[in-house]
């Protein structure tokens, strides 16, 4: 999300670095964003950009970065509502039902998530036993 208005051909590598924190400083300092239907998303470098400020149909007045630990983030989901997150996504490609629980958890972060709510006990099929969870909506697909 590294797309200057001013600087025609500043747009970034589009899914190399698309994370929400860049996407949500390039908000604040273009000043808003267009509609999907006038700048859509092609999973592609276009080039120059092609962002116009009179065009601009929603905002973004700030944002911060909550704290890692679980117990701060569940505070922050109540208070707040959903959130953007980061996670890794290797597993969720082959996710089937459940909570998704994998032995292998990587540090590498390489998706953003809207964070919707949280539980104690759900039902992980991998580890065949009951683990606390966080519900998340994912951008993959129609539904």
């Amino acid at each position: 999300m590294q797309c200057d208005p001013e600087e025609p051909g500043s747009c970034n590598f589009v899914c190399n670095d698309g994370l929400m924190n860049s996407a949500f400083e390039y908000t604040l300092k273009a000043g808003g964003l267009m509609r999907e239907e006038e700048y859509p998303y092609t999973g592609k470098d276009r080039g120059a950009c092609k962002f116009v400020k009179s065009k601009i149909v929603a905002s973004v007045s700030n944002f911060s970065v909550v704290s890692l630990n679980e117990d701060q983030i569940a505070a922050n989901l109540i208070k707040n509502g959903s959130l953007a997150v980061a996670i890794n996504a290797v597993f969720m490609q082959t996710y089937i039902g459940g909570v998704s629980c994998p032995y292998i958890c990587s540090k590498r972060i390489d998706h953003g998530v809207l964070l919707v709510r949280y539980g104690s006990a759900g039902y992980s099929p991998i580890r065949m036993k009951d683990k606390p969870y966080w519900i998340i909506k994912n951008s993959w697909g129609e539904t």
